[in-house]
């Protein structure tokens, strides 16, 4: 993935919560990665240890999504922190043949293998936020509303 200015440029919902979380020097991140809580760091979400098939991945992405990176960093750049939208309007990459509907729940795609690092999908059981928009099976971005009681902030 390359990094991606994710924020809504425009008007954000109040409330909208940013953090600085550490990480290890030693991991690289890319602006809009699914940033993820793991012994205190933040890591890239398809960094999560495989749960066994998608449906698994994608509970276990879920379960300690925390939001999307605004930074980019370079491993072992000395950096210890990058700072993180826990909530709030992003355009994210939607995965390819499926159609999403505007007020549909998405969670973040995974494979059998783990999460994808940029990816969303429609999908209600392991939640993240909402969209909103309404696309066909050709889109390849939409835009999410991130919901604070959906993620694990």
């Amino acid at each position: 993935m390359a990094n991606k200015e994710r924020m809504f440029n425009g008007p954000q919902p109040q409330g909208t919560l940013f953090l600085k979380v550490p990480v290890a020097d030693a991991t690289a991140f890319e602006k809009g990665d699914f940033v993820a809580l793991a012994s205190n760091l933040g890591i890239k979400v398809s960094s999560v240890a495989d749960a066994g098939d998608a449906a698994a991945n994608r509970a276990a992405g879920a379960a300690v999504f925390i939001g999307v990176a605004l930074d980019a960093k370079v491993a072992n750049d000395g950096a210890t922190h990058i700072m993180v939208a826990a909530n709030g309007l992003m355009w994210l990459d939607q995965k390819t043949a499926a159609a999403i509907g505007f007020g549909d729940e998405v969670e973040i795609y995974a494979s059998d293998a783990a999460c994808e690092v940029q990816t969303i999908v429609a999908g209600s059981t392991s939640a993240i936020g909402i969209c909103m928009e309404t696309h066909d099976d050709t889109v390849t971005e939409t835009l999410v509303l991130i919901q604070p009681a959906l993620a694990n902030v």
